[in-house]
């Protein structure tokens, strides 16, 4: 997982893991110059330690969220520190962020919404 990465919530609308969660993308996938279906999958930061370095690196409280009970504790706080998301240089298969100054941090989230909208507006045309 070494690289620069963007991290963002996102909320999942669907039944079983409805709610808030953390993503990181290679920052290099969220270009205008590629094709949204040719981007890496983002990494889920789950309950493991990637979201305990995640929150450390922005100056976030540590949870140390392994079972899942402070989950929602951690989207809450990440999202008031960084509404946009964060761009974060990420060492040691995800133990380390290191959150860098980005000024395409907009352009992150848009692109990165617009990929959301994609994917519900798919779901529910396989569900009609």
């Amino acid at each position: 997982m070494d690289g620069i990465y963007y991290v963002y919530a996102e909320y999942n609308p669907f039944w079983i893991y409805m709610g808030w969660w953390l993503y990181a993308i290679p920052v290099a996938d969220v270009s205008e110059d590629k094709e949204m279906f040719t981007w890496a999958q983002p990494t889920w930061l789950n309950y493991d330690w990637r979201l305990d370095a995640l929150m450390k690196g922005i100056g976030c409280p540590e949870l140390h969220d392994y079972k899942g009970t402070n989950h929602t504790k951690s989207c809450l706080a990440f999202m008031k520190k960084c509404p946009a998301g964060v761009v974060c240089e990420v060492k040691g298969d995800g133990r380390h962020f290191i959150k860098q100054e980005s000024e395409n941090l907009g352009d992150y989230l848009r692109r990165i919404r617009q990929r959301q909208l994609d994917h519900i507006a798919k779901a529910q045309e396989k569900e009609e």
